[in-house]
């Protein structure tokens, strides 16, 4: 069957229904190998879609826009912020950047003709949360130490906010999601990437010893700071952190509204599996704070049981405000 003819079969095929590989290789009779070469071809000319990850993979046609609107005359500057800053992770699954995602969130919203008014808003919405930033992350210490009757690290710091108002997420809080609750591993390398010379200098500035990274409630078939960790490959000790539950049930934090709630889930779940510990400074490493209560108890144990007093941490993502963090992912 000459290679053309391969592809138009394939796109008759998904004209009724989204089909699997096996399936498909199955109605034209060809081989597994020559089935993908086809299928790189046409995603690559933007005729068919891949959607899942192995083993769950699927085909589709792809989805041609119904009506074209014309295109905005955004200011120029408000143009490049948009391009640089703005992220928006769709119902479908999809991770959008720049003013083309700007402009299908404000299709989703139903507000595409308040889009340059919306524009405007966002701008100085996302410049005001910049202002926190120091030396390209954010301290949490004041926060924190007002959530916390008892406080107990150094500082914590973000390296941008999980989201926030009005606009929801930020790029950081959209590979986050993919990370860790779509189990994507490409968006972990990302985040990786990009916290890779964050994380290095807060390490020098503060004189960090060692690293720890915080354990998850839920088992993962991709533990998300598992393999971040490996990414990120620092080149320090690591003091190493578990999590244990007392009826055998992991209670994920997010499922918990109240804060002292969060308190005695961390404080009673969280174990230093070390049996000394002979630094006297460590980080800790997170993937987001909500409430914080996790790292802040953690910091507690590492005080009271091995007298370590200079603790700090890290996290991808931290709240704007509430415990959004927690609560989604």
């Amino acid at each position: 069957m000459p290679k053309s003819a391969t592809g138009d079969k394939i796109i008759e095929l998904l004209k009724s229904r989204s089909m699997r590989p096996a399936d498909l290789a199955t109605q034209l009779q060809i081989s597994p190998q020559a089935l993908h070469r086809q299928l790189l071809k046409l995603v690559a000319s933007q005729k068919i879609e891949k959607l899942g990850t192995p083993p769950r993979v699927f085909y589709k046609l792809a989805q041609t826009p119904t009506k074209k609107t014309p295109p905005t005359n955004y200011d120029t500057h408000i143009a490049s912020f948009i391009e640089k800053e703005f992220a928006y992770l769709d119902a479908t699954g999809r991770y959008n950047t720049g003013i083309a995602a700007f402009e299908k969130w404000t299709h989703t919203i139903g507000q595409y003709k308040a889009r340059q008014s919306l524009a405007a808003a966002y701008v100085r919405t996302r410049t005001e949360t910049l202002n926190h930033f120091t030396d390209g992350y954010i301290s949490g210490r004041h926060k924190l130490k007002n959530t916390f009757t008892d406080f107990y690290l150094e500082d914590a710091f973000f390296q941008d906010f999980y989201s926030i108002p009005q606009f929801g997420k930020t790029r950081i809080g959209c590979l986050l999601t993919m990370g860790k609750s779509g189990q994507y591993l490409p968006a972990i390398e990302e985040l990786a990437q990009s916290g890779k010379g964050i994380v290095e200098k807060i390490i020098k500035r503060y004189s960090i010893e060692s690293v720890a990274f915080l354990p998850h409630s839920i088992p993962r078939k991709l533990a998300f700071l598992h393999e971040y960790a490996r990414l990120i490959d620092l080149q320090i000790p690591t003091v190493r952190i578990v999590k244990a539950f007392g009826g055998g049930i992991p209670v994920a934090q997010k499922t918990l509204t109240k804060l002292q709630e969060r308190i005695d889930n961390a404080e009673h779940t969280i174990f230093i599996h070390e049996k000394k510990i002979s630094y006297q400074s460590i980080l800790l490493i997170d993937d987001a704070v909500g409430s914080g209560a996790t790292i802040n108890m953690t910091a507690k144990k590492l005080r009271q049981e091995f007298n370590i007093q200079k603790i700090y941490a890290f996290a991808i993502a931290g709240s704007y405000k509430g415990f959004e963090v927690i609560a989604e992912i």
